[in-house]
């Protein structure tokens, strides 16, 4: 998966949390956290120091898969394309 996918799929997800799903303050910080952390590693544009690792940034995107996974299958779908395309970038 390329990084361009990747980016499209945080935008969809973005736009299925805007309009269909509200989470809560918790989960919606730890969202934001992700996808800021995703960016920034899609980008090239970070420090390594203030990035989690790989493994790090890859568990944040499952416990957010199992966190919707029952009751909001479209955004678990996208948060699943999105940790497989990390997987494959090495991420």
């Amino acid at each position: 998966m390329t990084r361009e996918l990747i980016r499209d799929h945080l935008k969809q997800l973005h736009h299925l949390l805007q309009q269909q799903y509200q989470p809560d303050s918790e989960t919606r910080q730890m969202l934001e956290s992700l996808s800021a952390d995703i960016q920034k590693v899609l980008s090239g544009e970070h420090d390594d120091s203030t990035l989690p690792p790989p493994a790090t940034i890859r568990e944040k995107v499952r416990v957010a898969l199992l966190e919707f996974e029952s009751q909001h299958p479209q955004i678990s779908g996208l948060v699943e394309r999105i940790a497989d395309g990390l997987a494959g970038l090495g991420i």
